[in-house]
């Protein structure tokens, strides 16, 4: 794998930059603000929509600092950010067809990258990004969120101690009842964003099964997609405001499942769903071994898509010996109930001190552009099996 020169750590300033603030930029801004003891300023951002700047006011405003004078700061043209900004590492927040000219750009002008999932709207466009960033010497950092949360944590360290004897099978959900995003725009138009939940959600899932099992190349998937609306069925939702364009284009799948073999011997089982007959949002994972089974699950009380009202939950299944007999023991761990460990940002605000110790120390991104590309192999081999009614796609 690549690695890059360290920057002198010293007085060095990191000056940073998000592109795309709007939406889920707006968890960058806040995660780069976070850096400010240790050297980071955040000197550039970037939106095509002049109107988001209410986003970098509410941002300033709820941290209790004052909000940043608009010129030398926005920009509304990204080549423009890219020629003048001068920023060290920037976040690329921006719809999926866009992330690979964007990505590719900032890598070829010196510039560190955090690029949030998936890596393109198209496999040729990941593996673009990857050869950029393999000439760049940058950083190349992936936003897999859900691999800095404390559930990830607790699965990982089960995981390494050996809890799980031999790992026979990985689960993973993400499914919702209302959960079809922006519908009528860039989400549900396949060109632009290169399918529906399976590569909006799936990445989440692949991102935290395959990290946790130290990232194993599949042997093949099998998939089958699911487009078919009947009336009154479930879709519009909470995320983006509902239906932006009722009478829009939508052309990609609203469910879909995936079952795979992994080069370790384990079984994978993925299930990502926009719109389904369900109660309520959820997103889990069930890891299955020898020696015990581990189930987690984040699920929202409510059908409104706020993160920070969901629950995260885990139990470990397994037996332990007790005067010659096998006794179960169901171990429950809950991060939520501690506030301590709870993290209503799903992770989102911890992968930017781990882009800035990876510039200042030259040491690769625990998640990183290359994955998001092997995540991306899989799911467009997903796609292609689903167009062949489930036939299996070795690799």
């Amino acid at each position: 794998m690549t690695t890059h020169v360290p920057e002198q750590a010293g007085n060095k300033l990191v000056k940073a930059g998000v592109i795309g603030y709007g939406g889920i930029g707006k968890f960058h801004l806040q995660g780069w603000l976070a850096l400010r003891s240790k050297g980071v300023e955040l000197t550039a951002v970037c939106d095509a929509d002049p109107n988001k700047w209410t986003v970098v006011e509410q941002v300033y405003t709820s941290l209790g600092l004052p909000v940043p004078p608009k010129e030398g700061y926005l920009y509304l043209d990204v080549d423009e950010f890219i020629a003048k900004s001068g920023v060290d590492v920037v976040s690329i927040c921006l719809p999926n067809f866009l992330h690979e000219p964007v990505a590719v750009k900032c890598f070829q002008a010196g510039m560190h990258v955090l690029l949030e999932k998936p890596a393109a709207n198209t496999l040729e466009g990941a593996r673009n990004i990857v050869k950029a960033w393999r000439e760049s010497g940058k950083v190349g950092a992936a936003q897999l969120n859900n691999n800095y949360t404390p559930t990830y944590l607790l699965a990982k360290d089960l995981y390494d101690s050996g809890a799980f004897g031999e790992l026979q099978t990985a689960d993973g959900w993400w499914t919702r009842r209302n959960g079809i995003p922006f519908y009528g725009q860039w989400f549900g138009i396949k060109e632009k964003s290169g399918g529906g939940p399976g590569i909006d959600l799936m990445p989440h899932l692949l991102g935290w099964l395959l990290g946790l099992m130290d990232w194993p190349k599949p042997r093949w998937v099998s998939a089958r997609a699911f487009y078919k609306e009947e009336p009154g069925a479930p879709g519009y939702g909470p995320y983006g405001g509902g239906a932006a364009d009722p009478h829009g284009k939508f052309d990609v799948e609203r469910r879909i499942q995936v079952y795979g073999q992994l080069q370790n011997g384990v079984t994978l089982n993925l299930h990502t769903a926009w719109a389904m007959h369900t109660d309520l949002e959820r997103m889990g994972f069930r890891l299955i071994g020898s020696k015990g089974t581990l189930v987690i699950e984040r699920v929202w009380p409510i059908n409104d898509g706020d993160d920070a009202k969901a629950v995260d939950t885990a139990v470990f299944y397994t037996t332990q010996e007790r005067g010659g007999k096998p006794w179960t023991i169901n171990k429950v761990y809950n991060s939520d109930v501690d506030p301590s460990t709870r993290d209503p940002f799903m992770g989102r605000t911890k992968t930017q001190p781990e882009v800035l110790e990876c510039i200042l120390t030259g040491r690769t991104p625990k998640t990183n552009v290359e994955q998001l590309l092997a995540i991306q192999e899989i799911i467009q081999a997903a796609y292609d099996s689903a167009d062949q009614s489930g036939e299996p796609v070795r690799f």
